[in-house]
Order: C-alpha cells, then sequence, then structure tokens
C-alpha cells in the first residue's frame, strides 16, 4: 500500500502545484519537514477545496494521483484509496479554539459544533492510515485551552491519529514560495512565534527579513516549537509556548489547564 502526502488547501489560498513536490521534483534531496526558501520538502501532492464536504467528497469520489505517481508522464493515476495517506495537512485560517475550514464568515470548526462536522470529518478519516499525521496548517486554531478542546475533539473522530495544530501565527510568502514560471506555489507554512493579536489586513512583512532563517521560522510540523499534538484524546506534545499539564476530556470544564499566553486571537495572513 502506497504512503501518500497530500497537502489539500482551501481555495482562499490560491494556487498551490498539484504536484507538492518540492520544485516539481524534490531535486534538493531535503526530507520532511525540512525545506528550502521556497517550500517544505516531503510532500507529494496538493489539492483545492471549497469546504469539509468538498475535500470529504473528492475523496469519497475518488480523488486521482499525479501521473509520477505511476510513472505515466501523461494521464493521471490511480485515486487515492481508503488508509493509503499517511501525512495530511488542511489549510485553513484559524482562531483560538477554530479551524475556518468552510472559509472566512462560514462556520467555522469548533467544539461546539463539531456534531455538524462529524461525517465529513469521518469520511476525510476514512482515507489516513492509522498512526498517520493530520496537520491543521493556519493560525492559532491549537492556541490555549479552547485549542486543546478542539484538538481533543477531533481526536474523537480520527482515533489512532496524531492531530496537530499550531498556537501562533503561520505564514506563507506567497513571492517567495512561487515555483518557477509563476503558475502556483510550493507547499508549506513557516511556524513563527507570534502571539499577538493582528488585525484584519494587516501586515506580516516582519517576517520577511527572517526568511531565510529556518531557526527562527522553521517550517511547521508536528516537532516545530509551537505545534501541539494530540493522539486519542491525549496531548502527547505541548507547546513551547504553553506549560505542560495532563489532559482533560475534551470539554471538561472543571479541568485545570494552563492560560493562553496568546491575546486575543485574529485571522492572520497564512
Amino acid at each position: 500500500m502506497p504512503e501518500i502526502s497530500l497537502w489539500a488547501y482551501h481555495q482562499g489560498f490560491g494556487t498551490i502545484c498539484r504536484d507538492a513536490r518540492l520544485g516539481g521534483g524534490d531535486k534538493s534531496k531535503l526530507g520532511y519537514p525540512e525545506g528550502t526558501g521556497q517550500g517544505q520538502a516531503g510532500w507529494q501532492m496538493a489539492v483545492k477545496f471549497a469546504n469539509a464536504r468538498d475535500l470529504a467528497n473528492q475523496l469519497m469520489a475518488g480523488l486521482k494521483t499525479p501521473a509520477f505517481f505511476c510513472g505515466n508522464w501523461v494521464r493521471d493515476c490511480d485515486p487515492i484509496q481508503r488508509g493509503e495517506i499517511k501525512r495530511l495537512a488542511i489549510l485553513a485560517h484559524g482562531l483560538m479554539g477554530e479551524v475556518l475550514i468552510n472559509g472566512p464568515d462560514k462556520l467555522p470548526l469548533n467544539v461546539k459544533n463539531i456534531s455538524d462536522f462529524h461525517d465529513d470529518l469521518s469520511n476525510i478519516g476514512l482515507f489516513t492510515d492509522k498512526g498517520s499525521t493530520i496537520l491543521f496548517m493556519g493560525c492559532l486554531a491549537a492556541q490555549g485551552p479552547r485549542g486543546t478542546e478542539l484538538l481533543q475533539a477531533v481526536s474523537g473522530i480520527w482515533p489512532g491519529r496524531n492531530i496537530v495544530g499550531f498556537t501562533t501565527l503561520g505564514y506563507r510568502h506567497p513571492g517567495a514560495m512561487a515555483r518557477s514560471g509563476g503558475a502556483c506555489e510550493e507547499v508549506g507554512m513557516r511556524d513563527t512565534d507570534s502571539i499577538t493579536s493582528m488585525l484584519p489586513g494587516q501586515s506580516l512583512k516582519e517576517f520577511d527579513p527572517y526568511w531565510s532563517d529556518f531557526s527562527k521560522l522553521p517550517w511547521a510540523s508536528e516537532t516545530s516549537p509551537h505545534a501541539k499534538v494530540v493522539l486519542n484524546g491525549v496531548v502527547v506534545r505541548w507547546p513551547v509556548s504553553e506549560r505542560a499539564m495532563p489532559a482533560a476530556p475534551a470539554g471538561d470544564k472543571k479541568s485545570k489547564r494552563p492560560p493562553s499566553k496568546g491575546l486575543h486571537p485574529v485571522q492572520g495572513k497564512h
């Protein structure tokens, strides 16, 4: 059975290269989660979605893999089968305890309405392997107790999977990440240390001078500094910005969790 790494991204992020291998062929020989100043290595294919239902439907209908999967440089290869995705990224904007998977101003994924997303998330999860990693690539969604509860709730739908969210702003640099020719962008998101509020439309160009500094702006992954990881409802990795505490079941209001050190969350440019 193949082990597929799929980068799914909301349509609000423009066009990301369907052949998600770094540079279209990963000639750098880097491995995930490393990358260059252009993008992150270790991904194979990318797919655009409009909302959670759309992503689930594309997988259920048979999402074909790019030609390089089978060495056929003319036609697409076989569709992704259940259990074949080893690593899945879902790129969508976020707020503390929320993933805007349906887009801005649409129903967000959070603890209160997770039942509305149950069927779509379950169908998406069917295509991931047990033991796989699913990353919500976006700003702030895992921040604080609300972020922890969200990851725990999603973990209930995706048992046996490592569910990853980030407690700080994520950043993508469209210009630097453009593939040669400019028709599409490379995959990847940088993990920043910014936990301050952002105003809508405010520039994140403060990060641009550090774009080549991977120690300050590493490519986001389950091992980057501000990643929070939940497995079967338990936090198995805390970010550097939060104090580790024993995890409690989602919705347990009596549990004592570490207070968020972030300010009021807002949607940042990813």
